[in-house]
């Protein structure tokens, strides 16, 4: 967890790193660019506690699937756009839901 707070790229499976700092009874709204074959958003909030379970949430870009043709069938897959609200509370993330 303390690497994730650092904000930087400590495994090669890590494509970008954004830090953000929040203010208490702030709204932000984050756009992010979709790095080559990103899968996941993983959100860190540091808290003193640095409970894993209350600080860390993980999303998963969604894929839509499309087939078309009758006869030969093509399937595509497009990425589906990821919006989230998230609630910081006094000691870890309390909600993240789609919108």
């Amino acid at each position: 967890m303390g690497q994730l707070l650092q904000c930087s790229r400590f495994d090669p499976s890590v494509t970008m790193t954004k830090k953000v700092v929040m203010q208490p009874k702030t709204e932000s709204t984050l756009v992010l660019d979709r790095a080559q074959g990103t899968r996941y958003v993983g959100i860190v909030a540091g808290y003193s506690n640095l409970d894993m379970n209350e600080a860390v949430d993980l999303m998963e870009i969604p894929v839509i699937e499309e087939t078309t043709g009758w006869i030969r069938k093509q399937t595509t897959r497009r990425l589906g756009k990821l919006e989230r609200t998230i609630v910081l509370g006094p000691t870890g993330i309390q909600t993240a839901g789609v919108d």
